[in-house]
């Protein structure tokens, strides 16, 4: 389903649109009021507005006692609209058809947050030519848009006009376009940022930027603060959704935060003093201990579909007594990590690296502290690079998969760093050691999680097994042995599929910026 795209104008003031027309001198074209109608609607989107940047918005109003979603594309069209059930809170909840394969193209596993709330007065008209025959429709939107939120004001929304030229009459509807435009109404490709920003919000939700501006000649210690400082608002803002469950991806990007803190933490210890470093790091790594569990549980339940790829219906029925052991054993996690993000242990250390990181630079500096920001990220990279090409470079056929899952914390370091400092080292080279980094990744995450996979689901099985609660079907263990030789033969499909990423990565050109790009290293 794509419908043409109508034609958006905005208006602060607008106006009765007959009164618009006459007094353009539409002699030939008039509009006639079809219909008047109240909604009550809102606008949608992930917490990280996915759905914005690709391309769309999707809005929800009431027709005919039905809720219907509605997703446009920017440029006005009409993507996909479907009535939807109440509780529809993910992509997954809606019926089976166009809407739900493009929001779970667009939003994946994110849950689909109302961002605002609209009150809405609704005229619609149809524009008659000569003949009376009908040459477009027009819809005119007054109202107030307020935030989902408990502080959110309503605001006045600004007045909105849809124009939809009728096939074969598109000269027509560009002179009624021309009269609106000539009036007190600005064409626009959409009105949905404008919306947006009536009511206080950003269009593209609330993620934090990935690059962070740098300055390569200032102190190491700033810069590396700075970058801190945008990890500790990564964990703020997701610390809401990471202890009420609202999606997994919320815990996710809580604990890529805390990873990152720890990482830069590790590689950037000279720049501070290491007695009171050391308090943080035995801090942030108890939070990643918390975080892991229900991490793992989240991994486990997202993936449970492609469990049941080529099973049948019985095999399907003997799997649904894993999945519910799988949620319980969720839920008590996640319950474990709700209290402890409410500790006082947890507050403390919020509160104890905030001021940290922002009196670090103003007090007693290291040597590396005061060296420029540019020599201290060059010689940490370089450095990484060496040991990620070490230990790349021996791997063979035949190395046990935990040396495998060694290289693999050691890129994850490195691309930590090249992130970190990013906006140093603009440019397609290093846009391109990045991304083949990246893929390297994949393939290495690909071939971890498999083994990981392996060797829970046999330790699932032995809990299951010793629970005295409820006998488990014979048949559950016998389709969890079937998961793990497919898991093992994808595993294999990893192995061999690494030398080719490692050949992309540790290529010459590679080899060659970064002998350039991360020379000036500070000694």
């Amino acid at each position: 389903m794509l419908v043409r795209p109508r034609l958006m104008f905005l208006s602060a003031d607008g106006g009765p649109l007959p009164e618009v027309a006459r007094s353009a001198g539409l002699r030939s074209l008039r509009l006639v009021e079809q219909a008047v109608r109240q909604e009550s609607g809102a606008l949608l989107d992930t917490f990280d507005g996915l759905i914005y940047r690709s391309g769309a918005y999707l809005q929800a109003r009431h027709e005919g006692g039905k809720r219907l979603f509605e997703l446009i594309s920017l440029e006005g069209h009409t993507i996909a609209c479907a009535p939807v059930a109440k509780r529809a809170a993910f992509a997954v909840d809606l019926p089976c058809g166009e809407l739900r394969e493009q929001l779970s193209q667009r939003a994946g596993v994110r849950r689909l947050l109302t961002r605002a709330r609209l009150d809405t007065s609704v005229i619609e008209y149809r524009v008659l030519d000569g003949l009376d025959k009908t040459v477009a429709r027009v819809a005119h939107t007054c109202g107030t848009i307020a935030a989902n939120q408990a502080d959110g004001v309503s605001a006045r929304l600004p007045h909105t006009v849809s124009l939809l030229p009728l096939r074969g009459f598109e000269q027509q509807g560009e002179v009624i376009a021309a009269a609106l435009s000539e009036g007190s109404w600005s064409r626009v490709a959409c009105p949905y940022p404008h919306w947006m920003s009536a009511a206080g919000l950003a269009p593209e939700g609330d993620a934090p930027k990935h690059e962070i501006a740098l300055d390569g000649a200032g102190a190491s210690i700033a810069g590396v603060c700075h970058v801190l400082k945008s990890y500790q608002h990564s964990m703020r803002i997701n610390e809401s959704g990471t202890r009420e469950d609202v999606d997994a991806e919320f815990l996710h990007d809580f604990r890529v935060a805390v990873r990152r803190t720890r990482s830069l933490m590790a590689r950037m210890k000279k720049v501070f003093d290491a007695r009171r470093l050391q308090h943080f790091r035995a801090e942030f790594s108890w939070l990643g201990a918390l975080t892991g569990p229900t991490r793992d549980l989240d991994v486990y339940l997202l993936g449970f579909d492609g469990y049941r790829v080529g099973l049948s219906e019985a095999e399907n029925q003997a799997l649904d007594v894993l999945q519910r052991f799988l949620r319980k054993d969720k839920s008590k996690e996640q319950r474990l990590l709700a209290r402890g993000l409410a500790s006082a242990r947890y507050v403390q250390l919020q509160q104890d690296w905030g001021r940290f990181i922002a009196d670090a630079p103003n007090g007693t500096l290291t040597k590396t502290a005061g060296q420029s920001l540019q020599q201290v990220a060059n010689g940490a990279i370089g450095k990484q690079l060496q040991r990620v090409r070490k230990l790349g470079r021996s791997i063979t056929p035949d190395t046990p998969a935990a040396a495998v899952h060694a290289l693999r914390i050691e890129c994850k370091k490195l691309r930590y760093l090249l992130e970190a400092f990013g906006s140093l080292y603009g440019g397609a080279e290093s846009k391109a050691l990045t991304s083949a980094l990246k893929r390297l990744q994949t393939t290495l995450g690909d071939f971890n999680d498999y083994e990981v996979q392996v060797h829970r689901l046999r330790d699932f099985a032995a809990r299951m097994a010793a629970s005295q609660k409820s006998a488990v079907p014979y048949d559950t263990f016998m389709v969890m042995g079937r998961l793990v030789e497919r898991l093992q033969s994808l595993q294999g499909e990893a192995r061999e599929e690494f030398h080719e990423r490692w050949r992309q990565f540790d290529s010459k050109k590679h080899a060659a910026y970064a002998a350039c790009a991360f020379a000036d290293a500070a000694v």
